[in-house]
C-alpha cells in the first residue's frame, strides 16, 4: 500500500498539472496530439518499445501478487486459526495435561497461545463400496480427527460455522475429499470395516481444512469418541492439543515464527509451530520469482534509454522549429509545456496499453505454470495450493503509475532542456552549436575527478563482488531478495562501463591520430566516426547503455537458465533410489520383505508379472528422535536391510573391506553379519554410529536425500530392533522395481491401492517426482528467458528507431560534407563505424556484466553446492548477430536514401 501510494501521488499530480495545462491552452494540446499525427511511425514504436516496460512490469507484479496471495488463501485453508499442533512423547495427551495448559494460556503465561483445542486424530483412507462390498473409489491419506464441538467453536467460530454436531456413525467431509469419492450429505463412506454417513460436506477452512503436521492429503470430521476409537486411544486423552496464535488489527495475519512454545512448560508436550513451518515453505518454493521482476525492471530500463533518447532527438530536430515558434512570441513556459503535453500522450497511451498487454501476458504465465507450479509445491513442500490469476488493484496501478511516471520524468527532463535554448540557439540547425575539434580539447578538473571517483567505485564494488563474505552476507542478510541486490549492482557496473568507455573515446582519437597516422583514408573514416559521439556525449552513453542493458538481460538469463537446466535435468530414477522405481513408508509398523511380497500378490489391483523386485528396510533415526520438532527426513537414518535388498540394489561403493571381492559381497555380508555395517560417505562425521565394523563406504547422491533408503547407516535388519531407542518407532521403507520402468499408469496405480488397502499411503512414483520438477524448473526458466526476450526487443527495436533518427537528423550536415567535396563512401562508412563501434561496445559490457551477475546468482542459489556454469555461445552470438544487423540496416537505409537526395535538396530545413 506504501509503494502504491509513493507512486499514485507524484502521478496524480503531474496529471493534473498537465490537465490544468491542457485546458487553459487548448492550442497547445492540438498541437501537441498534431506532432503525434505527423509523426505516425515514430510515435507509433516509441508507444510499442514504452508499452512492453510497463506490460512486463504489470505483468510480473500481477504474477507476484497471484502468487503471494494464492499462498495465503491456502494458508487460511488449511490452518485458519491454528498456529501450532502439540503432542505427547508417549502418544496420548491426558485430560490432566489439556486443564494445565489451558490454565497456563488463561494466566498469560504463553504469550503466544490464545486459544487450546484437544483432539484425537489419525490419517487413514476412506473409500465407496457398491452393493456387494467391492471397493468403487478410494481416497488415501486423509486427516481424520475430532474434537468437543463446543470447544471448537470456541477456537475458531468462522470454521465451524457450517459444521453441525456429529454422531457416533457419522462424518463430515471437506469439499475436495467428497469430490474426490463422488458423494454427497446423504451418501456412506467407509475407512477399513467402519462405516460411515455423510452428515455434510463443508468446505476448507481452519479445523475443517487441517490437515495434520504429516501433510495428509484431505479432511474429514468424525465424533470425538469415533476418533478415539479409530486412533486407539482410552476415553479421556488426546493424541493431539491444537494451539490458536494471536493476530493483529493491521497485522498479516501470519505466525511468521517456526519456534516451538511450549519447551518450557513443564507439561511433556512436543509442539510444532505448524502454520509458520507452512509459510516458511511456502516463501521457500517461491525464491525464483523475483528474477521476473529483474527482467521486469530491465525492460522499464532498457525503455528509459529508448524514452530518453527519442525525446531528446525529437527536440534536436524541431529545434528551429521551435525557435520559430519562440520567435513568434511563444513563452518558454508554453514551450516547454507543449513538449510535457506530448510526453504526456506518450505515457497514456503506452501506459494503457501496456497495462493491458500486461494483464493478457499475466494471465498465459499463470495458465502455463499454475498447474505445475501446484504440483511442485504439492509434492515437495506438502501444501495444496491452488494458484491462479488474482486481478488485485494494487499491481495493477504500481505497474500503470510506473510506466507512465518514468515517461512523464523524461520528457519533462527534455522538455526542460528545449524551453532552456534562447531564441539564437534554437534557430540553429542540430550540432551548429559545438564546433569542437575532437582530440584537442581539455577536460575540466571537475570532470576529471568524477571519471576517476567513477573508475575506483567500479574497481572497487567489482573486487567486493569476488569475496566470499560479500556473497554470503548478501545471501543470508537478503534470503529473499538478494537476486534484485545483484541485479542492482550489476546494473550500478553496467552504466559506469558505458559512461568510462564513452569518456574514453578523446583518448582514443588521440591513439589514432598517432598510430594510423600513414593511412590517411582510414584516419579520416575513424575521425569521423567518433566525432558525433564525442559531440553528443549524453546520446552516446545512452546508446551504449541500451545496447548493454540488452546483452545484460540476455547474457544474465542465457548463463542462468542454461546452467540451471542442466543442473535440474532428467535425472535416471534407479541411480537415486539404489535400483527402484517405487517407494512408500509404513510409519510405526515392522514389515519383511516377503510379507510386502505376498500383500501384492494377494491384491486384485496388481499384476504379479508387473513387478521385478520388492525389498523391505527397516528404519529408525540414528540419534534426535527426542529434539523438538523431530522430523526423521532431517536426520540421519539407521537402515536394516535383509538380503533380498543385499542381493538387489545398485548402491556403489566407494571404499570396500579388501576382504570382499565385489559390493555385492558386501551388501550380502551386513544383511546376514551384525557386526558389520555400511556408512554412506556424507554420515562417517556421525559419533553416535554403531560400534560395528566398517566395511564399507557408500556413494551418495545429493538428490538421493528424500529416498531414506539410499543413505545412512546399513545394518542386520534384526539390529534395528536391538539399536532403537523406542521400537515403536521403527518404520518400514518398501522399495518396488517395476518389470518395464516406463509402467503404465494403470499400473502404478494398481500397486498404489493395493498398499493403501494395507494402510500404507503416500506411495512416491520417483520417475513422475523427477519429470515434475524437471518440467517446472524448465519452465520457470523458459518464462525467464521469455521476459528478457521481450524486453530485448525493446532494446533492438529501440536501437533501430535511434539510429534511423540520428541520420535523419544530420541529413543537413551530410549534405554540407557532400556540398564541399567529400566522397559519399567515406561518410557511409564513417556512419557504419559509429553504429558498429557504439554497437559492439555495448554488447561487450552487457555480455561480460551479465554474465558474472548470472555466475554469482547461480552461486547464491546452488548455497555452496558444487556445480558447472554454462555458457550459451550459439544464443548469444545470434543474438549478437541480429542485434548488429537490425542496428546497421537502421543505420544503412536512411544513410543510403540521404546519399540520393542532391545536396542542395539534402541541406534544407527539415521541420
Amino acid at each position: 500500500m506504501i509503494v502504491t501510494l509513493l507512486l499514485g501521488l507524484p502521478l496524480l499530480w503531474m496529471l493534473w498539472q498537465l490537465y490544468r495545462t491542457a485546458r487553459r491552452a487548448p492550442h497547445l494540446r492540438r498541437m501537441a496530439w498534431r506532432n503525434l499525427v505527423l509523426h505516425k511511425s515514430t510515435a507509433a514504436l516509441t508507444v510499442l518499445g514504452a508499452m512492453i516496460g510497463t506490460a512486463l512490469i504489470t505483468s510480473a507484479l500481477l504474477f507476484q501478487h497471484s502468487m503471494v496471495q494464492s499462498g495465503e488463501h491456502a494458508l487460511e485453508r488449511q490452518f485458519g486459526r491454528i498456529g501450532y499442533d502439540a503432542q505427547a512423547g508417549s502418544g496420548v495427551v491426558p485430560e490432566r495435561v489439556v486443564a494445565d495448559l489451558r490454565e497456563q494460556v488463561e494466566q498469560g503465561q504463553l504469550s503466544d497461545v490464545t486459544g487450546v483445542l484437544p483432539t484425537a486424530a489419525l490419517v487413514s483412507e476412506l473409500h465407496t463400496t457398491d452393493a456387494t462390498g467391492a471397493t468403487l473409489l478410494m481416497r488415501p491419506g486423509v486427516y481424520l480427527h475430532g474434537f468437543d464441538h463446543e470447544q471448537a467453536r470456541q477456537f475458531d467460530q468462522a470454521a465451524m460455522a457450517g459444521v453441525p454436531e456429529i454422531g457416533v456413525d457419522e462424518i463430515v467431509l471437506s469439499e475436495p475429499v467428497a469430490e474426490q469419492l463422488e458423494v454427497t450429505a446423504g451418501s456412506r463412506v467407509a475407512s477399513g470395516s467402519a462405516v460411515f454417513l455423510v452428515k455434510a460436506v463443508v468446505p476448507e477452512q481452519g479445523l475443517t481444512g487441517y490437515r495434520g503436521s504429516g501433510h495428509a492429503a484431505g479432511t474429514a470430521l468424525v465424533s470425538l469418541d469415533t476418533a478415539r476409537k479409530l486412533a486407539g486411544v482410552p476415553e479421556g486423552a488426546y493424541t493431539n492439543v491444537l494451539l490458536s496464535y494471536p493476530t493483529y488489527l493491521f497485522g498479516s495475519g501470519r505466525l511468521d515464527s517456526t519456534i516451538p512454545v511450549l519447551s518450557g512448560t513443564g507439561l511433556g508436550l512436543q509442539d510444532r509451530a505448524v502454520r509458520g513451518e507452512a509459510e516458511w515453505r511456502l516463501d521457500k518454493s517461491r525464491k525464483l520469482l523475483p528474477i521476473f521482476t529483474i527482467a521486469s525492471w530491465t525492460a522499464i530500463l532498457i525503455g528509459v534509454m529508448l524514452i530518453l533518447n527519442i525525446f531528446h532527438m525529437i527536440a534536436e530536430e524541431r529545434r528551429q522549429e521551435l525557435g520559430v515558434l519562440r520567435a513568434l512570441g511563444m513563452t518558454r513556459v508554453d514551450l516547454g509545456a507543449l513538449l510535457r503535453l506530448e510526453g504526456e500522450f506518450y505515457a497514456l497511451l503506452s501506459g494503457g496499453v501496456g497495462l493491458l498487454a500486461g494483464l493478457g501476458l499475466a494471465y498465459e504465465i499463470m495458465l502455463s505454470m499454475g498447474g505445475l507450479f501446484a504440483s511442485a509445491v504439492a509434492q515437495e513442500e506438502g501444501l495444496q495450493v491452488d494458484y491462479q490469476l488474482l486481478v488485485g488493484a494494487e499491481p495493477l496501478l504500481q505497474g500503470f503509475s510506473i510506466g507512465v511516471l518514468l515517461i512523464l520524468l523524461c520528457s519533462r527532463r527534455v522538455s526542460k532542456r528545449a524551453s532552456d535554448l534562447t531564441i539564437v540557439e534554437a534557430l540553429y540547425a542540430a550540432g551548429d552549436t559545438r564546433r569542437e575539434r575532437i582530440g584537442k580539447g581539455k577536460l575540466s578538473l571537475s570532470r576529471t575527478a568524477v571519471r576517476l571517483v567513477t573508475a575506483v567505485l567500479t574497481a572497487v564494488l567489482f573486487l567486493l563482488t569476488l569475496t566470499d563474505a560479500f556473497r554470503t552476507g548478501l545471501r543470508e542478510t537478503f534470503s529473499g531478495t538478494f537476486p534484485l541486490w545483484l541485479f542492482a549492482i550489476g546494473f550500478a557496473l553496467t552504466l559506469s562501463c558505458a559512461m568510462l568507455v564513452t569518456a574514453a573515446f578523446g583518448p582514443l582519437s588521440g591513439v589514432i591520430d598517432k598510430t594510423l597516422a600513414p593511412f590517411g583514408r582510414l584516419v579520416a573514416v575513424l575521425r569521423m566516426a567518433l566525432r558525433y559521439p564525442m559531440l553528443e556525449k549524453t546520446r552516446t552513453t545512452l546508446l551504449v547503455l541500451m545496447f548493454a542493458l540488452v546483452f545484460f538481460l540476455t547474457s544474465l538469463s542465457g548463463v542462468f537458465s542454461e546452467t540451471m537446466a542442466a543442473q535440474f535435468g532428467e535425472r535416471d530414477v534407479r541411480l537415486l533410489t539404489g535400483g527402484y522405481d517405487l517407494v512408500a513408508t509404513a510409519e510405526g509398523k515392522r514389515i519383511t520383505t516377503e510379507q510386502l511380497k505376498q500383500q501384492l500378490q494377494d491384491s486384485p489391483h496388481v499384476e504379479t508379472s508387473s513387478v521385478a523386485a520388492v525389498a523391505a528396510v527397516w528404519q529408525t533415526a540414528l540419534f534426535g528422535e527426542d529434539d523438538p520438532g523431530f522430523e526423521r527426513t532431517e536426520y540421519p537414518n539407521l537402515n536394516g536391510i535383509d538380503a533380498a535388498f543385499a542381493g538387489q540394489t545398485t548402491l556403489q561403493l566407494r571404499e570396500r573391506d579388501p576382504a570382499y571381492a565385489s559390493d555385492r559381497e558386501a551388501w550380502l555380508a551386513v544383511a546376514n553379519d551384525p557386526g558389520v555395517m555400511i556408512v554412506s560417505e556424507q554420515d562417517m562425521q556421525w559419533a553416535e554410529l554403531p560400534k560395528k565394523r566398517i566395511i564399507g563406504v557408500a556413494a551418495y547422491e545429493v538428490e538421493s536425500i528424500s529416498f531414506l533408503a539410499s543413505s545412512g547407516v546399513f545394518v542386520k535388519q534384526s539390529e534395528v530392533e536391538r539399536l532403537a531407542t523406542d521400537p515403536q518407532r521403527i518404520a518400514t521403507e518398501l522399495l518396488i522395481r517395476l518389470q518395464n520402468e516406463q509402467a503404465a499408469a494403470q499400473t502404478v496405480k494398481g500397486i498404489e491401492k493395493a498398499l493403501t488397502q494395507q494402510g500404507i499411503y503416500p506411495m512416491r512414483n520417483v520417475q513422475a517426482e523427477l519429470h515434475l520438477n524437471s518440467s517446472f524448473v524448465r519452465m520457470l526458466f523458459t518464462t525467464f528467458e521469455g521476459f528478457c526476450l521481450l524486453a530485448a526487443l525493446i532494446g533492438i527495436g529501440g536501437l533501430a528507431i535511434i539510429m534511423m533518427r540520428v541520420i535523419r537528423e544530420r541529413r543537413q550536415g551530410i549534405g554540407m560534407l557532400r556540398a564541399i567535396g567529400v566522397r559519399p563512401g567515406l561518410i557511409y562508412w564513417s556512419i557504419m563505424v559509429e553504429g558498429a563501434l557504439i554497437g559492439m561496445l555495448g554488447i561487450l559490457i552487457g555480455s561480460l556484466c551479465g554474465s558474472y551477475v548470472g555466475a554469482v546468482m547461480i552461486e547464491l542459489f546452488a548455497e555452496d553446492e558444487p556445480i558447472t556454469l554454462l555458457f550459451p555461445y550459439a544464443k548469444i552470438g545470434l543474438y549478437v548477430g541480429g542485434t548488429l544487423l537490425i542496428a546497421l540496416l537502421g543505420t544503412m537505409l536512411p544513410a543510403w536514401q540521404a546519399f540520393k537526395l542532391p545536396p542542395a535538396e539534402a541541406t534544407k530545413y527539415l521541420g
